[in-house]
């Protein structure tokens, strides 16, 4: 059992990552861009909601698997311009080594949208 507030999957993440490092592969993360907190650029190559980036230490920088806030951050190069990303790790679908496809996906349950609620208003008695 995980002590409460500590993201099993992040932790996953990160230890997958590094395996496939280890293995001298380069990671794939695939991620839903519609899950809340996704943070990146508008690109082409987003596709049906997903975006797949290299995740080699090549190809990012300041990469960190935040434990506390279960959050992946980086910095990676779109159209030649480092930028920053956000990824919550239960946005994560897949992370696998491009070379010999093994790693491992997961499932993304996108949060029900809430109710929209109207503003509060304030209406004048006599």
């Amino acid at each position: 059992m995980n002590p409460p507030g500590i993201d099993f999957r992040i932790r996953h993440l990160k230890a997958l990552y590094e395996w496939i490092l280890s293995q001298g592969e380069s990671p794939l993360l695939s991620f839903s861009t519609e899950y809340p907190g996704v943070k990146v650029p508008k690109v082409n190559s987003t596709r049906e909601g997903q975006l797949t980036l290299d995740m080699s230490n090549s190809m990012v920088t300041g990469l960190a698997f935040n434990v506390e806030t279960s959050v992946i951050s980086l910095m990676a190069s779109f159209s030649g311009t480092f930028q920053s990303i956000r990824i919550p790790a239960q946005a994560v679908l897949l992370l696998y080594a491009k070379e010999s496809k093994r790693g491992e996906g997961f499932l993304v349950e996108l949060p029900s949208p809430t109710e929209v609620r109207r503003r509060p208003s304030l209406t004048v008695v006599s």
